[in-house]
């Protein structure tokens, strides 16, 4: 599965080198508008069973579907309107593209800055697979 055909030119080849190799689901958000995808890792993609082209320009709230997560949604809300809060972590309910709901014990989301001039650009989230599935022999 690759990622390149789904990703904007301008991140730099390093950073989808990393995503297309991670192990890890990554996911990559712009934090501008509405912190759409611009960026998510084959890991991502087996782990909630949607390939780049149906996530990619997206808000990820789309793997939450109708799930409560009212503190996990509150605790998101607090670190994207506060840009001095560096990360958030969070267990959160989503679901995979065949509707199974999977609670992900740690959702872990990051700001990352434009070194050049100092400014919020991206988002980084990174999704733990549950440990059900780690010990079933998943990522």
């Amino acid at each position: 599965m690759s990622i390149g055909m789904c990703v904007s030119s301008e991140l730099p080849k390093a950073l989808r080198e990393y995503f297309e190799q991670s192990r890890v689901a990554l996911a990559l958000a712009s934090a501008e508008g509405d912190n759409h995808l611009v960026l998510v890792s084959p890991a991502f993609s087996r782990l909630t069973g949607y390939e780049p082209e149906d996530v990619v320009g997206r808000n990820c709230r789309l793997l939450q579907r109708d799930a409560a997560n009212v503190e996990p949604r509150a605790r998101l809300r607090e670190f994207l309107t506060r840009p001095s809060q560096p990360n958030v972590r969070t267990p959160i309910v989503n679901f995979s593209q065949g509707r199974d709901a999977v609670r992900q014990p740690a959702l872990h989301v990051a700001a990352a800055l434009d070194r050049r001039q100092g400014q919020l650009y991206l988002r980084v989230a990174v999704r733990r697979e549950p440990v059900a599935a780690r010990n079933a022999g998943g990522i």
